[in-house]
């Protein structure tokens, strides 16, 4: 036994369990009857009981990945920030792993499959706990917004030492928008 991952979902490290070629991963389900669930929701400070007589969902609901990811310093995470009014976008990194490591940092924007444009930081040091933002100007980005849902990109970040990347994290898709309070208006992309 390697570990365990509850419902809704989770990470488990493998590695000090695993040899390339000589394991086979199996994965046991099980579904447990509880005699009561908690509805966390109705309403706000407000949570019910329910007796349940049923499971209705059995067995992995949605997707399963196995990574390769490095054990060393990694990108954890990345928000990106836009910023409609200045023109201009920001990508916060957070990482995790061990150690340090000097980097520079490079975003790629793509809209649909067409790289559309490029971010690269100077050179610093990461270290896993703290953040890193770079970013730059973009004054002719489509901006979303509620009357144009599909204008979104997506962004790919990776970190590069010595012109080649020793990092990359997942695509991530966002929506170049701004949102800003005004007195009693909150303002998307400057309209009320």
């Amino acid at each position: 036994k390697a570990g365990e991952v509850f419902f809704p979902g989770g990470e488990l490290d493998l590695t000090d369990k695993l040899t390339a070629g000589k394991h086979e991963i199996a994965v046991f389900m099980s579904a447990k009857l509880p005699e009561k669930l908690v509805a966390v929701f109705d309403a706000p400070d407000q949570a019910r009981t329910v007796t349940k007589k049923a499971i209705n969902n059995r067995g992995i609901n949605g997707d399963v990945y196995i990574a390769a990811e490095p054990t060393d310093l990694k990108i954890d995470d990345v928000q990106v920030r836009s910023f409609v009014a200045d023109g201009k976008i920001d990508f916060s990194l957070g990482f995790a792993g061990k150690g340090t490591v000097s980097a520079t940092a490079v975003a790629d924007v793509y809209d649909g499959a067409k790289k559309v444009k490029s971010f690269k930081s100077g050179a610093f040091t990461a270290k896993a706990g703290e953040r890193f933002v770079f970013g730059g100007a973009w004054t002719d980005a489509k901006v979303w917004d509620l009357d144009r849902p599909q204008d979104v990109y997506t962004v790919k970040v990776r970190l590069e030492k010595d012109g080649k990347a020793i990092d990359e994290l997942y695509a991530e898709e966002f929506g170049f928008r701004e949102i800003t309070l005004k007195g009693r208006d909150i303002l998307l992309n400057g309209s009320p």
